[in-house]
This record gives structure tokens, C-alpha cells and sequence, in this order.
């Protein structure tokens, strides 16, 4: 990562908070640029949700200006969802609407070699209303671990009983980027600590998720993962207090 630099010419359409972020490059996406961010959903100043996506597109030369992806809205308006690109589409997941209640509404579209969006397709819904939650994908399968459900006060801290620990696994098909599967699968372990907008990676061979907010409405440094053995994760476990050495915890 190099220093850090303000982008005077990349100034976003429309101002906003609570939105989701992704990109796509030739890993992910097939492209006829470098590469290309997308901001996703939102509220607007009014504290209004938005169905708005804006994309970025990067080359050889540099940045080119934030646009408003027109023919590409969302079908619903959105804010605090989660969202990852790959084989080539965009996900989706869960978040709020007008209604201020979590979703389980999940979109998702296909991504154009000049980077625009082909239009949304729905889904298989979330077996039940998430926001704030966080996605990765290990191998073909999504996942989408904790979140917030119920009714959700954006620019308040949520309360414990609010907070989720369940992980939501499906299917996808790495030829086409579609569902593979019709419904989301329940992960037999939950989160030792049931949290809100934080962070998921799968690395190696394990399922890491680090920060949020969790019971009692506190700020997390707290970190635990849950590894994949034979096809499916074992129960978290927390991270241990000191670094360890590469290796010492995917071999383990």
C-alpha cells in the first residue's frame, strides 16, 4: 500500500453514509479496464435510503470521475448492506430500506467489460432479515456471518439482542456467478460473540472476523475464527492475544 493521496477530480455523485462498497478487476470480472470500484446504496443527507450505483473505473492512466450508474438502480432502496463481487456479478445482501427494518432481500447482476451493470436480478432471500452484516466467499460458497436484525437506528449503537452470531452459507456457480443453490444454509456453530459491522475474510483455510460491535453495545478489537475441515467449519475460537507465526493457526 503506498501513501495515501486526496482525489480532488473523484468526487461522488451524491453525497451519502451506511453504503456498501466493492470492486472488480481481471481476478474477478472480465474487463476491458484495470479495474473498477462500485458504491452501492447509502443515505443521502436527507437521511433518505438510495437505490443509487455509482461505479469508478481505473486504467493504466489513472482515475476516472465517479458516475452515476443510471440504468443500473437497485430495485430497492438500500443502506447497510453487504456486498462482494465475483465470477464476474455483484451481491447484494440484506440491509435497510425506508422502513428501517433489516432485510433479507439479496440482488445481484452481472458486470459488462466496460464495467457498467447489466440489470439486478433477485435472489434467494436471507432466512431472515440482516444489516451491518459482513460477506466473504470461501471457495464457491457465499457467506454472510453476524449482523443486525429487527428494527435498525442507523446512527445509534445496537443493542445486544439486536446483535446476530449466525453465518448464512450458499452456493455459487463459478461458471456464471448465478445461485447454485435455491436456498441459504444455516452454519451449525455461531459466533462466540454475536456482532454488527465488522469485518469476515476467508484466509487459508478459515473463516475470520474481527471488529464491530458486539453484546453491550461496545466497540471490538476482538477477533475469532472458525476452520474449514472436510467440507465444513468447525466452532469459533478466539484469536489469540499475541501474533502468531505464519502458518501456526491454518496448520494448526
Amino acid at each position: 500500500v503506498t501513501e495515501w493521496r486526496a482525489a480532488p477530480d473523484s468526487i461522488v455523485p451524491r453525497a451519502r453514509r451506511f453504503h456498501a462498497m466493492t470492486g472488480a478487476d481481471h481476478t474477478t470480472a472480465v474487463l476491458n479496464i484495470q479495474s473498477v470500484a462500485y458504491m452501492v446504496g447509502g443515505i443521502d443527507s436527507t437521511g433518505q435510503p438510495l437505490t443509487d450505483v455509482d461505479g469508478m473505473g481505473l486504467d493504466a492512466s489513472g482515475g476516472i470521475r465517479w458516475q452515476r450508474q443510471l440504468d443500473s438502480s437497485l430495485p430497492k432502496s438500500t443502506a447497510g448492506a453487504a456486498t462482494i463481487t465475483a465470477f464476474g456479478s455483484i451481491y447484494v445482501i440484506g440491509g435497510f430500506g425506508a422502513d428501517s427494518l433489516a432485510s433479507t432481500q439479496v440482488y445481484y447482476t452481472t458486470i459488462r467489460p466496460e464495467g457498467t451493470l447489466n440489470a439486478w436480478l433477485v435472489g434467494p432471500p436471507l432466512p431472515e432479515g440482516r444489516a451491518f452484516a459482513a460477506v466473504t466467499l470461501a471457495g464457491s460458497t457465499l457467506l454472510v456471518v453476524g449482523g443486525q436484525r429487527g428494527l435498525i437506528a442507523a446512527d445509534s449503537m445496537a443493542d445486544s439482542t439486536e446483535l446476530a452470531g449466525s453465518v448464512f452459507a450458499i452456493g455459487l456457480s463459478p461458471l456464471t456467478g448465478a445461485f447454485r443453490d435455491t436456498t441459504w444454509t444455516e452454519l451449525p456453530n455461531q459466533l462466540l460473540h454475536p456482532r454488527a459491522r465488522h469485518a469476515a475474510s476467508f484466509i487459508g483455510d478459515a473463516l475470520v472476523v474481527t471488529g464491530g460491535i458486539y453484546a453491550g453495545a461496545q466497540s471490538s478489537g476482538e477477533t475469532e475464527f472458525a476452520q474449514l475441515v472436510d467440507g465444513a467449519f468447525g466452532p469459533f475460537t478466539e484469536w489469540p492475544g499475541t501474533p502468531l507465526p505464519a502458518g501456526s493457526v491454518w496448520g494448526a
